[in-house]
């Protein structure tokens, strides 16, 4: 077994076993969520924390439980759903079109392909990978800033390509959803942008920050 091969197994094992204890409970990560759930949720994602959108998440459904209901909305009304997030107006903005779109060309359903969800407003390449992830289970890695630093520090490597490749192998045999919350979590709570804790874990072995 190769050097790289060894790391991805002993790294996964870790990282999982890891996982069991730490992953992050959030309303948008329970089972059965519809890819309506998750899409809005990704949205509501954007440049602000998990804890901040997990205030506003359930109330925000409660009012737009669906693609019509959010086409229908008001700009103003939603608006306010995202002060505390920032960029409201663009967002309300945003949300009024995907729910007209998805009315329009999508007979309310959120389409599985990663090319028609690429299609729908304000969905790029992470938002669709998650969607298609976190809902229907696809094999795809979710790759952020959080995991490009994770794979930076435990693999040496920071091309998305590569990235997407290597993840792609440890996920073999595990659940793909599972496998991207265990990666964004470790990426968000131990191998942050400002302070490295992975000293406080058992995959601090591997780290090839913290060896230097």
């Amino acid at each position: 077994m190769c050097k790289l091969a060894q790391r991805k197994k002993k790294f996964k094992i870790l990282l999982l076993d890891w996982h069991e204890e730490n992953n992050r409970q959030f309303p948008w990560r329970e089972e059965n969520r519809s890819a309506y759930d998750i899409l809005i949720a990704e949205i509501m994602l954007r440049r602000t924390t998990a804890d901040q959108v997990n205030k506003l998440y359930e109330k925000f459904l409660e009012q737009y439980p669906n693609p019509k209901s959010l086409a229908e909305g008001k700009r103003e009304k939603i608006a306010k759903f995202f002060k505390p997030l920032g960029l409201r107006h663009q967002r309300a903005k945003q949300l009024i079109k995907l729910g007209n779109t998805i009315i329009k060309n999508y007979n309310f359903k959120i389409p599985k392909e990663k090319k028609e969800l690429l299609k729908l407003p304000g969905v790029g390449e992470y938002t669709a990978d998650a969607v298609r992830s976190f809902t229907w289970g696809y094999k795809v890695p979710i790759i952020d800033g959080n995991v490009r630093r994770v794979m930076s520090s435990y693999f040496k490597i920071e091309t998305d390509s590569y990235i997407k490749n290597v993840i792609m192998d440890m996920m073999e045999g595990e659940n793909p959803r599972k496998f991207n919350f265990a990666m964004l979590d470790f990426g968000a709570l131990i191998c942050g942008p400002r302070k490295h804790r992975c000293k406080e874990t058992k995959l601090k072995e591997l780290c090839y920050i913290c060896k230097d």
